[in-house]
This record gives C-alpha cells, sequence and structure tokens, in this order.
C-alpha cells in the first residue's frame, strides 16, 4: 500500500499517497470524452494522441502497444481515457475487447519504489513499468480480482504534480466542460 504522508497533500488537493485517479480504457477516445462531458459535465480534456512513454515494459518486455491518452477532472479526482490503437499485447486489451470500461486507479507517490515493494508484498503482481514524459515513474499491478480493476502507483515529480494542477485549475472553469487541448 502506498504510504500517505500525513498533511503533505498535492497541489490539487489529493493528499500524497491516495487514489488521485479514476482510469478507463476507450474504444472511441473522442466518444468517451464527449459521454463524459455529456454526462458528467467533466472537461476540459488534455489529449495526447499518440502517446508516448520515455521507457515501457509489459510484462519484463518491450512494450508495444499504442496509445490514445485523455485527461481531464472532475473535483478533485484526474479522470484518465486511454484508447490503444493498435493490437500489441497489453493491459489493455481485455477491456478494450469487451468494449470498454474500468482499468485502475491511481495512486499518488513519493516514494515509489517504497511503494512498489508495499504492492509486491501484498501479493499484487507488477505487469507494467515506464518513464512518462515528465521523467515520473510509474507502475501497474494486478488487483482485478480484489477491486475491479487495476492499481497504478505513479511518481508525483515536480513537473507531474506541476501538469496535474494546471489540468485541475483548467477544470474549475465551467465553460471548459467538453473542450478538448490538444498536446
Amino acid at each position: 500500500m502506498s504510504a500517505i504522508i500525513p498533511n503533505k497533500l498535492l497541489k490539487f488537493g489529493q493528499p500524497v499517497g491516495s487514489v488521485y485517479q479514476q482510469c478507463f480504457v476507450a474504444t472511441d477516445i473522442y466518444e468517451s470524452m464527449a459521454q463524459f462531458s455529456r454526462n458528467l459535465r467533466i472537461g476540459p480534456w488534455f489529449l495526447f494522441e499518440p502517446y508516448k512513454f520515455l521507457e515501457a515494459e509489459y510484462l519484463g518486455k518491450p512494450a508495444k502497444a499504442e496509445i490514445k491518452i485523455a485527461l481531464s477532472f472532475s473535483g478533485h479526482i484526474n479522470i484518465e481515457l486511454i484508447q490503444q490503437v493498435n493490437n500489441a499485447p497489453s493491459m489493455y486489451q481485455d477491456i478494450t475487447k469487451r468494449g470498454g470500461g474500468f482499468h485502475h486507479f491511481g495512486v499518488s507517490s513519493v516514494t515509489f519504489e517504497d511503494d512498489v515493494r508495499a504492492q509486491t508484498k501484498l501479493g499484487n503482481r507488477e505487469v507494467f513499468r515506464a518513464t512518462n514524459l515528465r521523467g515520473a515513474r510509474l507502475a501497474y499491478f494486478e488487483t482485478d480480482a480484489k477491486f475491479g480493476g487495476m492499481v497504478e502507483i505513479v511518481e508525483f515529480v515536480e513537473a507531474q504534480e506541476e501538469f496535474y494542477n494546471k489540468m485541475f485549475e483548467a477544470a474549475r472553469d465551467p465553460s471548459a466542460v467538453g473542450t478538448i487541448v490538444r498536446l
């Protein structure tokens, strides 16, 4: 389990070490953004098309999945949509075959390696590890039987926190619901 740091909040209001994100796999990321905006008043969306990791491994081998990612906020919770656009083996394939749906809870970390070890001690198998464009490390763990989805531990380095705070601030503007910012 990720270490919750007492009295330490991320700039967008979530405690360090807590769930900050809910992620869904989409079969059509544009339709999913539109549905989340219409039905849940979420936006603006920050869209990476394509999304590239600096480095990534799936089940210990170089990851080949090609993806699009859209990010937004609902209150203090980040909403992430992921669409895989090729057929490479990945942790998104099973959900894509079912037509999309919940994928993972994102948990913030400032003690990444300790939090990864803690997940392993809980019996959760690491299936994916990567470094994102902001230099933050992340790892997915199989927890489907426990939560109906995975757990992702995400390291919150300064650039990561600044980017998420920028999205949080943008989402406070109700006129931004449904808009798309391409990155």
